[in-house]
């Protein structure tokens, strides 16, 4: 007999038979993440360190969205975006306090230099989270000169 012992259901499935039940049309993505969370890829030494396809993603949109589409992740924790982020390329929102922000970036899978290229990778997007030194709020738009980093 075999016994289970986790949930019958993932909370993004959950999240999307709500948003189904309220009217949006959505569609349920698997996704990869980085392993090394808060951490910047550009100096981190191990770079683009990226998980297998373990997180799942909602895309949604409705009626009136005009075909818009837009990311929702409801199941991230303390670090998940708390708005939508249209699918849009440098698409930014900022987060629920001054100190972090959110960008959906167009792209090929980010890799460090030492890293070969999947033979299957396919331009897609990368949801991205800003990060500032301690104490540091964020002025929007985000630039070069802007404090912190993409993570």
């Amino acid at each position: 007999m075999l016994t289970r012992t986790w949930p019958l259901h993932s909370p993004q499935a959950v999240f999307a038979t709500l948003l189904r039940t309220l009217g949006f049309r959505v569609s349920e993505t698997v996704t990869r993440c980085y392993k090394n969370l808060g951490e910047n890829p550009e100096t981190h030494p191990e770079g683009y360190k990226w998980g297998t396809f373990t997180h799942e993603l909602l895309i949604a949109d409705w009626p009136a969205s005009n075909g818009d589409r837009y990311i929702v992740d409801g199941a991230w924790g303390p670090w998940a975006c708390n708005a939508p982020l249209k699918l849009a390329d440098e698409y930014v929102v900022p987060g629920l306090n001054s100190y972090e922000a959110f960008r959906l970036k167009k792209e090929q899978l980010p890799l460090s230099p030492w890293m070969p290229k999947p033979i299957d990778s396919i331009e897609g997007y990368t949801v991205s989270r800003w990060v500032t030194p301690v104490g540091t709020k964020i002025a929007f738009p985000i630039t070069a000169e802007t404090p912190g980093y993409w993570t």
